[in-house]
């Protein structure tokens, strides 16, 4: 079958059959990165199609070729850094994501994938079903467009491939940690974090129990939410009222903020 790609993000087009309204029954083509691209195409000769101006752009994929060339340029003076990433530990047209020459060691934060269907359905406003088959879809990647022009590309994958491309690594040492388990016992979790740093990095971690609970109490969502909401509104003092509107958005955004964060936890990379 004739490979169609996405005109807005490189997912692909795919046939789908309108289930409402007045198409319900006919055929349509629709991106399979939906809810995330919501592009859709009336379904004619997918040769005119390909031929069509709007399919003729920059391919995102392509990004792949810089990632260990920016990676080596940001490790010229060789610090410790730490990154959080939301990719896939991939190959993308044979280039990989990192190596063991840029990465000292990453840590891996899954979530009951139970869970995460439920937080792609409420934080997408789909339903269950299409939220289990966006974590179940192969070629699942966030493209972020434009002006016609590709900004980011995160490569996902299934959420089952994923999770086994950070947790099976043989190339650097890999922590993996459930987000159940930062929530159940938090001081044991983040105790085995820093006893991991420690190890992979060489360095003198102080790991003292009063200042991990000193940590653990002012990362409290609460706390969290309480210095967002006054880090808006000291927005809201500053700028002119042209901006009243987009700060009171910010404001009324703060209660989901949780669910948001909750999302495909990212992996941490050291």
């Amino acid at each position: 079958m004739l490979y169609l790609p996405c005109p807005k993000c490189n997912g692909e087009l795919q046939v789908r059959v309108a289930k409402r309204g007045p198409r319900a029954g006919f055929e349509f083509y629709g991106c399979d990165n939906f809810p995330l691209c919501k592009f859709t195409a009336e379904k004619t000769n997918v040769v005119d199609l390909v031929k069509k101006e709007i399919f003729k752009k920059q391919i995102p994929t392509q990004d792949s070729k810089y990632w260990i060339k920016e990676q080596e340029n940001i490790n010229r003076d060789k610090k410790l850094r730490f990154f959080k990433t939301h990719n896939a530990l991939c190959k993308i047209n044979n280039f990989s994501f990192t190596d063991s020459k840029n990465t000292i060691a990453a840590i891996h934060i899954v979530r009951d994938p139970r869970n995460v269907v439920t937080s792609l359905s409420n934080h997408y406003q789909i339903n269950k079903n299409e939220a289990f088959d966006f974590m179940k879809n192969e070629k699942k990647a966030l493209v972020e467009k434009k002006n016609n022009k590709f900004l980011g590309f995160v490569p996902l994958f299934s959420w089952k491939f994923h999770q086994e491309s950070w947790s099976e690594c043989k190339k650097f040492p890999v922590l993996t940690i459930r987000y159940e388990d930062l929530q159940a016992d938090t001081f044991k979790t983040f105790k085995s974090i820093l006893n991991f740093l420690r190890d992979t990095t060489n360095s003198n971690i102080d790991i003292n129990s009063d200042k991990i609970n000193q940590v653990i109490k002012s990362c409290e969502f609460e706390k969290l939410q309480i210095n967002e909401a006054t880090y808006i509104l000291t927005w809201l003092c500053i700028y002119p009222v042209s901006y009243k509107s987009l700060i009171e958005l910010s404001i009324n955004s703060i209660p989901v903020l949780e669910s948001l964060n909750a999302i495909g936890k990212p992996s941490k990379v050291v």
